[in-house]
């Protein structure tokens, strides 16, 4: 409930989910969409957004005799505002809040990555549309999502 004590629900909840997927790729430019509609059976129980969105455009190419892959694009998330949920410290948990929606924002990253045999570096900019659209991007009530940062690291894998 929105009072932020634990209660309990007997019945049995359920959540309609549908998906679309798909990756197109044009040469080098590659993009991938991902679509989700949700709805549950009472969502006086479980609050969730009726509409999340998810793509990633990038180009990838070959370098160096395609010994060095490169990819560079960004990475778009967003999903339809509704009641969502605050958080209670006290108790380490999440409580529903009608206060405002929350929602309804895009979240922008753009990113370079470069794959060499088998270690893969990355250059990332989170949130690189924080502050151009307004300050609601929350999560959670009262808890923003992280401001625009700069993010770098490399990962290498392993031969079993």
């Amino acid at each position: 409930g929105t009072d932020a004590h634990p209660s309990q629900h007997h019945p049995v909840l359920n959540v309609f989910s549908a998906e679309l997927y798909k990756h197109f790729k044009l040469g080098p430019f590659h993009t991938i969409h991902n679509l989700v509609y949700q709805i549950p059976t009472n969502s006086d129980v479980i609050r969730m957004p009726n509409f999340s969105y998810y793509t990633s455009d990038y180009f990838a190419f070959g370098l160096a005799k395609k010994v060095l892959t490169l990819e560079i694009g960004f990475d778009l998330y967003y999903y339809t505002g509704y009641k969502g949920y605050s958080y209670m410290p006290a108790y380490g948990m999440f409580y529903h809040q009608d206060i405002r929606k929350i929602g309804n924002y895009p979240y922008f990253d753009a990113f370079l990555t470069a794959k060499l045999k088998r270690t893969r570096f990355f250059v990332k900019y989170d949130h690189a549309n924080s502050g151009l659209l307004g300050k609601n991007y929350f999560n959670v009530l009262h808890y923003p999502m992280p401001g625009g940062r700069f993010r770098w690291g490399l990962s290498w894998t392993f031969y079993d």
